[in-house]
């Protein structure tokens, strides 16, 4: 069994219990033990399922949250009236703001013709909520003059009016599958569901009671509460015989989720929102209690995210499931699981064509005791420099969001600021909840005030979405140019992009495979035997630029590419790539294809690429995938950033990564609720924990 960091996207249902196997569980254990008004319950175990239409809350559909429009992001400028562009920062906002269109003629004519020529922020609360929000039931008649082109004419209409957000969450319905979608979903946030208050089922489920606690939650109590939930409870005999034959399996599968450090969860936790590290160890805690024996199991970076005390907690794991009579095959760079291995294969010396040899095998302790890259790596190295120390810049003020307890702290000008603490302690919720959150929306986000963030620009990563390691860089453009001035021919600048119809083969439509069904089998990719994997027509890859066709120079890794490269865009992406690190990578690999901490890298080399003025750049867990070597680089590229005037704050939990951060925020004492304090605020030296 093979289980990777995340495969492709957690479905938007998917939640711990149902990845652990506890969910189907508590489901039947209600159906068969819960009651109602002191009578055993006479619903089936799909009854408890949002998954299933007879226990899905109607108006969510059992997702628990609804779509609403956000006024925040659909007026855009409210220093601007309506008629002036107040919505005029999206498309969306342009179309229902069009000055002679329907929208603004009704709410001209239910409140007044003066509300949509003054400015937004000018108008009172009641004004605003009636045109965001609409009349109720009050029925207006509108008539409004329209422009298109050179026909013109006269519209009636007559009936409510629903808001502006009304309308935007219209739109979105409608245009779910249209190439739009995404202008109007992103005026949109999930907020839980009025009807069942965020709980996903139906009424009937969220009535049934055992031992006085519902199952909604039940499933919001932290994993580390529930082996003792119903300690004291007074059951019929009844339920205690259903309660005899379930709760022991569930027990011991909320056991084996806390031994992985887990605790903090809660079963209702959406897996979307969890780490790589943390939805990997749900799904080892799945494989571990399946009684499975002789197996083997291949884990990608399973102490991802885990402080040095869980990742001890970690091996004890995973040699209990190795005693099973299981083999464990492991990738990961952290010291203490190397040390811990039976067996330690070292791969190297470099990274992509500079790799793929055995460089040795056997016990770690006689590789470490050797002079290869790990062993080198692992050895006490230089001290590291002193702290960069600037005046405070951004001030958060109680921050709140999820467990964090009313958090203060002050974030320097510039310098690298690590944040740490137990896995759950509130680290991703505190940078990513918080801070990022509170940047992009121009407010304090899960926070009482935040400020002095206005003098930085929010460095923001091309490589999120992005499908190859051009997109990335942002370099599209830039190749498409130097091809297109090539003399010798007539193929506009279009043309050399394997999305274009102009360039790309006709027979793969730029994809370079062919797809041959294997039935039951995952789908087999072939090269395409029109342009034998290259994506591009014939005459675009006859166009030679440095002595190689497009095709060529983008399956080239760029450290080849260094010396033929003259100076340009193209030669200040293979500098930075070569600078974190990424020289084995070619301008054309997909990103989908790289390691977690490839694709770490590939996003810091972006923020170096930018120099706009002071920048905030928030990272989480830089060091996740890289090998201890490579830690040295990737610190020397953070002292980048902070040298040119930067402030980077990262999420980490790489010791040797900690050392070199200017500042050490550390949240903790533990996890989820028992987290989400500052326990230390200082430099790293002056952390022992």
């Amino acid at each position: 069994l093979a289980l990777a960091q995340r495969v492709g996207r957690a479905g938007a249902r998917s939640t711990v219990a149902t990845q652990s196997g506890v969910g189907p569980l508590l489901r039947l254990l209600f159906a068969r033990a819960g009651t109602v008004n002191g009578a055993l319950c006479s619903l089936r175990a799909d009854h408890f399922s949002p998954d299933r239409v007879e226990g899905a809350c109607p108006a969510c559909t059992g997702r628990g949250t609804v779509s609403r429009c956000s006024p925040e992001r659909l007026v855009t400028h409210p220093e601007r009236s309506l008629r002036d562009g107040a919505l005029g920062g999206t498309r969306p906002g342009r179309f229902l703001g069009e000055p002679d269109g329907q929208f603004l003629a009704t709410i001209a004519a239910v409140l007044g013709e003066a509300v949509v020529d003054t400015p937004w922020s000018a108008l009172s609360a009641d004004q605003q909520s009636v045109a965001l929000h609409g009349a109720g039931d009050r029925v207006v008649s509108v008539t409004w003059r329209y422009q298109r082109g050179k026909r013109s004419g006269e519209h009636t209409f007559e009936g409510t009016w629903d808001g502006l957000c009304g309308r935007v969450e219209h739109e979105a319905r409608l245009r779910a599958r249209r190439k739009d979608a995404d202008q109007w979903a992103a005026l949109l946030d999930d907020v839980s569901c009025g009807s069942c208050a965020g709980e996903r089922l139906a009424p009937q489920a969220r009535a049934v009671t055992l031992a006085g606690s519902t199952l909604p939650a039940l499933l919001k109590q932290p994993l580390h509460r529930l082996p003792t939930l119903f300690d004291e409870a007074v059951l019929s005999v009844h339920q205690q015989a259903v309660m005899d034959a379930i709760w022991p399996d569930v027990d011991a599968r909320v056991s084996e989720l806390c031994a992985l450090g887990l605790g903090h969860l809660a079963l209702a936790r959406p897996t979307a929102t969890l780490s790589d590290g943390e939805l990997q160890r749900v799904r080892l805690a799945a494989v571990s209690r399946s009684g499975l024996t002789g197996i083997t199991l291949v884990l990608d970076e399973p102490s991802a995210g885990l402080g040095p005390g869980e990742v001890v907690a970690l091996v004890d794991r995973l040699r209990a499931i190795r005693d099973d009579g299981n083999t464990l095959v492991v990738v990961d760079h952290r010291p203490l699981m190397i040390r811990a291995a039976d067996h330690l294969v070292e791969l190297g010396p470099g990274g992509g064509t500079d790799g793929g040899r055995v460089l040795a095998a056997g016990p770690p302790a006689d590789i470490l005791a050797g002079t290869g890259p790990t062993a080198v790596a692992l050895r006490p190295s230089h001290a590291p420099l002193p702290p960069v120390s600037a005046p405070t810049a951004i001030r958060v003020r109680g921050a709140h969001l999820h467990h964090l307890r009313h958090l203060s702290i002050d974030l320097p000008e510039r310098g690298f600021v690590a944040v740490t603490g137990p896995s759950g302690s509130g680290k991703t919720t505190l940078v990513s909840g918080v801070l990022a959150a509170s940047i992009r929306l121009g407010r304090p986000v899960g926070c009482h005030t935040l400020t002095g963030a206005d003098r930085f620009t929010l460095s923001e990563s091309a490589a999120d979405g992005a499908q190859t390691v051009l997109d990335a860089l942002g370099l599209l453009a830039a190749l498409q140019g130097v091809y297109q001035r090539v003399p010798g021919h007539d193929l506009p600048r279009r043309a050399f992009s394997f999305r274009s119809p102009v360039g790309r083969c006709p027979t793969c439509k730029g994809s370079g495979t062919e797809l041959v069904s294997m039935d039951a089998l995952a789908d087999l990719a072939l090269p395409c035997p029109g342009c034998g994997g290259a994506r591009y027509r014939d005459a675009v890859r006859a166009v030679r630029w440095s002595g190689r066709s497009i095709d060529q120079l983008l399956d080239t890794p760029v450290t080849a590419l260094g010396p033929d490269l003259p100076g340009g865009p193209l030669a200040a992406g293979v500098s930075v790539l070569q600078k974190v690190g990424l020289g084995h990578l070619s301008f054309g690999r997909r990103t989908r294809s790289l390691s977690g901490g490839e694709l770490q890298r590939l996003q810091l080399a972006g923020h170096l690429r930018t120099s706009a003025g002071p920048s905030l750049h928030l990272l989480e867990e830089p060091g996740r995938g890289l090998h201890e070597a490579d830690l040295a680089q990737l610190s020397g590229c953070l002292r980048a950033l902070v040298d040119r005037g930067d402030l980077v704050v990262a999420t980490v939990h790489r010791a040797s990564l900690l050392q070199t951060a200017d500042r050490l925020l550390v949240l903790g004492p533990g996890a989820g609720a028992a987290g989400g304090r500052l326990v230390y605020d200082g430099a790293p030296a002056g952390w022992a924990g």
